[in-house]
């Protein structure tokens, strides 16, 4: 499955007329869609063809190079979240909270940049936040709601890891493919309702992480009261006299109901290369 954020079309000038390149034929641009499509293409492993022409690969990066974004995403959720010697990570819908294991405990800045974006998407389904019905009206690991929930969530990592640049990670196993399936089966409109749904979480998580950032950039650029001070010192000799005499300066001018607490976890990745997946009433 494929998700097309992106579409092209003709670049045009301010007069609307069509730009050209160096070749004289119209120029084109990459616009974001107001909303995703999701495409389905059938793949094969490059063992079970002959006769291909394969690029040679990109030098890799360093592993914590384009995390900067995912990790500035993170703090600006508002979510807490919180980091524990244990080997579970899950989101707790009774305390509002996320909770990760060590970083130490992940095989990878990837393995723990998208399980933390995944126990995020969750947060977003919070009463306070989405409302998402298939995170309040939680029915229990091994549920059809449970299955609808986990599939939102790591649909809006791929989204979201696709627009930050880190990409995406499969980490689930056969078990909760083959739930999905089994949701999937029972309403074929599911997935276009999970593609929605996952669009709001990335767009919810993604509009705080850019609004943070102008944020950032804006204070970087206020002068400090130091520079502020020199300012007014500079300034006209006639205003600073009135301020001294006193004369005003013109220019101034989760919950749910009590007992339906809901967690969302999983086990970090270890030597099967799958987590294991429960959720169950918070303690």
């Amino acid at each position: 499955m494929y998700v097309d954020f992106r579409q092209p079309r003709t670049a045009r000038d301010e007069q609307g007329q069509p730009i050209p390149d160096e070749e004289g034929r119209p120029k084109l641009e990459w616009v974001q869609r107001d909303r995703p499509i999701v495409k389905l293409h059938y793949v094969f492993n490059i063992e079970q063809t002959d006769g291909l022409k394969l690029r040679s690969l990109a030098t890799a990066t360093p592993e914590w190079e384009g995390h900067e974004r995912a990790e500035a995403l993170i703090k600006s959720s508002g979510v807490r979240v919180d980091h524990v010697a244990d080997d579970r990570a899950y989101y707790s819908m009774k305390d509002d909270r996320v909770v990760l294991p060590d970083r130490s405990q992940f095989d990878s800045q990837s393995a723990y940049t998208h399980t933390a974006l995944h126990e995020l998407g969750h947060a977003t389904g919070h009463p306070d936040r989405l409302n998402r019905p298939t995170l309040v009206k939680h029915g229990g690991f091994g549920s059809e709601a449970y299955a609808r929930e986990e599939l939102r969530a790591e649909i809006a990592v791929m989204m979201i890891g696709e627009q930050l640049g880190v990409g995406h990670e499969p980490r689930h196993g056969t078990a909760y493919v083959s739930s999905w399936i089994k949701a999937l089966e029972n309403d074929p409109k599911e997935i276009r309702a999970a593609a929605v749904d996952a669009q709001q979480i990335s767009d919810w998580l993604i509009t705080r992480e850019r609004e943070r950032s102008k944020d950032a950039k804006r204070t970087e650029h206020e002068p400090s009261g130091s520079e502020a001070d020199r300012t007014h010192e500079s300034g006209d000799p006639d205003r600073a006299e009135a301020v001294t005499a006193g004369v005003r300066d013109p220019v101034q001018a989760d919950h749910g109901p009590a007992g339906r607490g809901m967690r969302t976890s999983a086990r970090v990745p270890g030597s099967d290369g799958e987590r294991a997946q429960d959720s169950g009433p918070s303690r």
